[in-house]
This record gives C-alpha cells, structure tokens and sequence, in this order.
C-alpha cells in the first residue's frame, strides 16, 4: 500500500542519463553556427567589418567553421585535419537535396559547392544559419547512444 512506507519506486523504469556529446566537429559546427549569426559575408571567407583590434568579423559558411580567430583578432585559415572532412562532410549532407547533386564543374568538391551555396546572390543568412541546424541535428542523430532493446523491454 503507499500509505505503509513501502517503497515503490524501485519498480519503475530507470531512466537513462542522457550523454552529452563533447567533440571537435560538433563544437566547430555551433561555432560556425554562431558566427554566422554574428555576422555574414559572401564571397570571402571573411571580412573585418571594423579595426582588427575590435574583432568585429562576418563569416562564410566555410570561413566560420575553418578559421581559427588569436587573441589578437586576427582570423588564420585552418583547413587541415580529419574534423574539418567531418565537418564539410556534415554541412554538405545538410544542403538542400539538389544542391548536393549540383556540379556546377567537373572538379567541384563539397567545400566548392559548400562556396556556391552561401556566395548565391540570392542566399539569405537565415537559409545559411538553417544548413547549420541542419548539419548539427545530423550529428546528434547520429552520434546519440540508443537505448538497448533489453532496456526498453525490461521493464514493459
């Protein structure tokens, strides 16, 4: 009975913690994510919008995530590195379907389309801020740790 301090809490199912994903490629992406929203550009990678000591800077699509900002405020190109693949790999899954199957030249590649995308003279930034959003859920749709089926069905 509840009223006779028996404890029935154990019988109910566990929740899970949920695990918070801390990685280069997603921190990169929210990164980006948030300098585009800060400010954005369009055919370079970036642009200084005041003094570089004020580190007012607006971003490309592909600047955001690949530039690396010193505490001076100048803003260096970092394109190496298997993250910056992952990172161009999960932004290109998250274009619009038929720009990813546009070539707009034979040797395109997905940072090319990736360029293409944001430098069109119509591209609005809220369209390039929701390929982020996109690229971002893509990542944690595919990185989230699913619950066992044992688990789910333990405490049917």
């Amino acid at each position: 009975m509840p009223l006779d301090a028996t404890n029935f809490t154990s019988f109910l199912p566990v929740e899970e913690p949920v695990e918070v994903i801390e990685d280069a490629v997603l921190k990169r992406l929210q990164l980006g994510r948030d300098r585009v929203i800060q400010g954005w550009c369009q055919n370079t990678f970036y642009i200084y919008t005041s003094s570089m000591e004020a580190g007012e800077v607006q971003y490309c699509m592909v600047g955001a995530v690949v530039s690396s900002v010193s505490i001076s405020g100048s803003v260096t190109p970092v394109l190496d590195g298997p993250d910056h693949v992952k990172i161009m790999d999960y932004l290109f899954a998250a274009l619009p379907i038929r720009w990813r199957f546009l070539k707009l030249e034979e040797t395109d590649s997905k940072v090319q389309t990736l360029q293409h995308y944001n430098d069109r003279r119509d591209r609005k930034k809220q369209e390039v801020v929701e390929v982020f959003d996109r690229a971002i859920n893509l990542y944690l749709h595919r990185h989230t740790p699913k619950r066992s089926m044992w688990r789910r069905l333990r405490f049917a």
